[in-house]
């Protein structure tokens, strides 16, 4: 929701395809003010800056189609107290 939030920002509309490229705008590319959270992110923006926005679990990256990169998922389940990994896919 924050890439969103910051896309929407960006693109200074609605429009889908705006909005769907400045998704990769403020998530990928070197040289970019690096910021944590929507807050500092719309900052940013307003002022101007280029940002990389990196999530607070992880980085948020997208290739040239527009496919998330490097997301990998897990299921795991708590027993006896230790996280138990039930199935992970690599991306």
């Amino acid at each position: 929701m924050s890439t969103l939030l910051l896309a929407i920002e960006a693109a200074g509309t609605t429009d889908t395809a705006k909005v769907a490229r400045a998704m990769w705008e403020v998530t990928t590319g070197e040289g970019k003010k690096t910021v944590y959270n929507v807050t500092d992110g719309l900052a940013a923006i307003r002022a101007g800056e280029a940002i990389n926005y990196s999530g607070a679990s992880s980085s948020v990256e997208f290739d040239a189609e527009g496919m998330v990169l490097g997301r990998d998922f897990q299921l795991a389940e708590i027993k006896d107290g230790k996280d138990v990994v039930i199935e992970r896919l690599e991306f």
